[in-house]
């Protein structure tokens, strides 16, 4: 279990990286498509490298088409956060709203995967809820003051709602693999979920007619975030398969929502008070729901 409460919080903090390296690459959607599909291409390349040389397990159908389907709605939710919501409005704020995803999927756990409730946890979903609230105040106040790029802007409510809903399915799907055998490795997964998410934005941009920027600032950047996001979705991977959905989550949530505050003010955002108070009660969840 230690170890994957390990792998789990640094799960969260590498996490924390991902939308600075996303607002480097500049918010237009057709440079945000290619940064996707390089990204995913890269990190995909290397998981079925690693499979291949290390002759790893790829897992049956069934476990290939519950990645397949968690790579559809993780992807959907990788571009609605990073691509767009990232843009829109403060990173204090979505950061934390994003992984309220916790709760359902604690809930979850419990009632269909049968689950233990252990004695901390309903008041860790507590207190996650009471940053949700948080957050969603703090957000309106800045959109109420003079607080310019801070203030939310057009979509980014909506976006936010769309990429909650879907990470908190996918994430799921993370689980639900395991009870899926044979089960594969947790990098074959890696490669299904980026196969996936990459197809899928080509086709819906070709549909939409967005044309994927891959100039060299797209390659530079999707490299540092293919790499990136290969150790973190793996160390997530391997936390989950360690630890129920009701401790995984809301341990890389904490760690993501702590690590992500911090960075926003080394690097100049100034959260307000209550955002900061969001951020005190994801804390106090990640360690409720480990008691007991």
């Amino acid at each position: 279990m230690t170890l994957g409460l390990l792998c789990a919080a640094l799960s969260g903090v590498m996490n924390s990286f991902l939308p600075y390296v996303f607002r480097l690459q500049g918010p237009e959607v057709d440079r945000q498509a290619g940064l996707h599909i390089v990204g995913l291409g890269i990190g995909g390349a290397v998981a079925a490298a690693l499979v291949v040389a290390l002759g790893l397990p790829v897992g049956g159908w069934k476990f290939i088409a519950i990645s397949c389907v968690a790579g559809v709605c993780l992807t959907a939710n990788g571009f609605a956060y990073f691509g767009i919501v990232v843009h829109r409005g403060p990173l204090a704020i979505s950061w934390a709203i994003v992984w309220m995803s916790v709760v359902l999927l604690s809930i979850v756990g419990w009632v269909f995967l049968k689950e233990p409730v252990r004695l901390g946890q309903p008041f860790g979903l507590v207190c996650f809820v009471a940053c949700l609230v948080t957050m969603g105040i703090a957000s309106h106040r800045t959109s109420r003051s003079k607080g310019g790029a801070l203030a939310p802007q057009k979509g980014f409510w909506a976006w936010m709602i769309f990429g909650l809903a879907t990470v908190t399915v996918g994430n799921l799907l993370m689980k639900v693999k395991e009870l899926a055998p044979p089960v594969g490795h947790s990098l074959s997964f890696v490669i299904f979920r980026c196969l996936v998410g990459a197809t899928m934005l080509w086709v819906v941009g070709r549909l939409f007619g967005v044309k994927p920027t891959f100039d060299r600032r797209t390659r530079r950047v999707g490299l540092l975030f293919g790499l990136l996001f290969l150790v973190n979705l793996y160390l997530m991977l391997e936390g989950v398969k360690r630890l129920d959905v009701s401790v995984a989550f809301p341990v890389i949530a904490g760690s993501a929502v702590l690590t992500g505050e911090t960075i926003t003010v080394l690097t100049g955002e100034r959260p307000s008070k209550l955002a900061y108070l969001g951020a005190a009660f994801a804390v106090a969840a990640v360690l409720l729901v480990n008691v007991g």
